[in-house]
Formats: C-alpha cells, structure tokens, sequence
C-alpha cells in the first residue's frame, strides 16, 4: 500500500526532499535552492484508521489521497544556501559503501587527470568495485534525477518559481 510521507516541521520536510533523487536536491551541493512546503491542517476525522506515526522520518504516513488545493493547505517558499559537496555527500550518500581517499580511484578519472580526492562511495554492497567521488555523483544525479518528486504537473493557481514542492 503506498503512502503520503508527512513531516513534523518544515526543516523536516526539506531534510527529507534533500533525501530525494531530484535535480533540486543536487543542485542543492552548489546553489541557493527554493523549496514549497505545503503545511496541511488534517482532522482527526479525516486520518482516522489512514495515518501511522513514522518514528524515523520525524513525521507521519497517510494512507489515502490529500488535496493539495485544499483550503486548509497552506504553502510556504523557503530558500536554503548551497550545503556545499562534502556536506552533500555525507547525506545524500549516506547509505552507500564508502572507502577513505587512496584505497580506490574514482572510475570517472580520466587517465593522467589529477586524482578526484576525498572519499568514494560505491554503487551498492554488490558491486563494491565501483566507486565514485562525490563531484561525480553529484553531476550523475543533475543529469539523471527526475525534475520534481511528482509524477505529473500540479494543478494549482499559485504561481510558485521553482517547479519543486514538498509535502
């Protein structure tokens, strides 16, 4: 059964898109990114026996459809300077295997190029002898990430400049 992810607060919610494969969350790395966070007032009516407490993500998972248009949904823009790539790489790839600068090389290195240095994170647990440095993973994620975490265009007749919103 699938879910709505929901956060306790703002700050959360923008952890978790920074947690997401989207271009924004890469971007993320360099840039000044903007972020919608829709704060949605439910009642207790409306989640009864659709709603489970998700004690690792600070927040709750509903189990049914939420209108985003809703009047109770109130929409807030929040900017977050660049986190910089180490800072991106700790989180972003957190879950990856990861080895310390000079027991691999990253296999983007171009033969005689200066040697991408810090660490290297893996592409899995399975195939340990891949490994990237965050600069690359970085630029893979701009290239290969969706744009938004949603499926189709929002419907809406908010004017929002980046085509990111999070619940």
């Amino acid at each position: 059964m699938s879910y709505i992810p929901l956060r306790d607060t703002a700050e959360f919610a923008i952890e978790s898109g920074m947690r997401g494969t989207t271009k924004q969350a890469a971007q993320a790395a360099h840039e000044m990114t903007v972020w919608w966070v829709a704060e949605v007032n439910l009642t207790a009516a409306a989640v009864a026996g659709n709603i489970t407490r998700a004690r690792d993500h600070n927040g709750w998972r509903l189990y049914r459809s939420l209108s985003l248009s809703d009047r109770h949904t109130k929409w807030t823009q929040h900017r977050m300077d660049a986190v910089g790539l180490p800072a991106w790489a700790e989180w972003f790839l957190r879950h990856r295997p990861v080895v310390q600068d000079g027991h691999a090389v990253c296999l983007l290195r171009k033969p005689g190029a200066d040697p991408h240095s810090g660490k290297l994170w893996g592409v899995s647990a399975s195939a340990c002898q891949e490994y990237y440095c965050a600069a690359c993973w970085n630029y893979h994620f701009q290239c290969a990430a969706d744009e938004s975490v949603f499926l189709e265009p929002l419907e809406t007749t908010e004017d929002f400049d980046s085509g990111f919103l999070l619940v």
